[in-house]
């Protein structure tokens, strides 16, 4: 009878936090059907909510690329209680991002600096043209960069490592298109580097990182 009390205890204790979950996410707390969050180490977007769960789109997981794996992941809504949750597009729809190569010491490190910026700035050009095409929208958008205290123009990044020296661009995105976009940049960049004889990877290394 003990035993049946706690369990009943514990079953009714589970479905009234995750009422209360439930209750925090259509109230719009957390996020909201649609937005691309990442909570317990795992990231995707959210397809439904019921007062017992939410579904999430499971998005990379095993592979780098921001893209659905075609499986779906459900959570109890109470774990909102306990877990951080990072939405990434509560307040704004675009995130920054690093693309970097290490060149060789020996590389004309300068110039390959400056082909990642033109490329860079050529795709923040067609970003422009884009987002802020309508003046409202451009100073919408500028009021919420200032809130990330993030400059949306593409910005140079050096750092100095062992192996050589590591040259990075940092850039908007809007949060959808991180992959396609990194891709794009990473096809026209190394197509410039194969021109130039004074240009050498440093162990053939590229990464690409997110800063949400």
């Amino acid at each position: 009878v003990l035993v049946g009390a706690i369990f009943l205890g514990l079953s009714v204790k589970g479905l009234i936090s995750n009422i209360v979950g439930w209750l925090l996410i259509i109230n719009r707390h957390h996020f909201r059907v649609y937005d691309r969050i990442e909570i317990d180490d795992l990231k995707g977007e959210v397809l439904s909510v019921n007062p017992l769960f939410f579904t999430l789109m499971e998005l990379g997981n095993w592979y780098t690329a921001e893209a659905p794996t075609g499986r779906t992941v459900k959570f109890p809504n109470n774990i909102i209680l306990s877990k951080k949750v990072t939405n990434y597009n509560e307040l704004t729809p675009f995130v920054w991002k690093e693309i970097g190569y290490l060149v060789t010491f020996t590389s004309d490190w300068q110039k390959a600096h400056q082909i990642m910026l033109q490329v860079t700035e050529e795709y923040y050009e067609e970003f422009q043209r884009t987002y802020f095409a309508d003046p409202r929208q451009r100073e919408k958008f500028e009021r919420q960069f200032q809130l990330f205290d993030g400059e949306p123009s593409p910005q140079k990044i050096i750092d100095v490592q062992e192996q050589g020296v590591a040259l990075k661009i940092r850039y908007p995105v809007c949060y959808t298109e991180g992959t396609k976009v990194a891709t794009q940049l990473h096809e026209k960049i190394l197509t410039a580097f194969a021109t130039e004889r004074d240009i050498e990877m440093a162990g053939n290394r590229l990464y690409i990182s997110s800063e949400d």
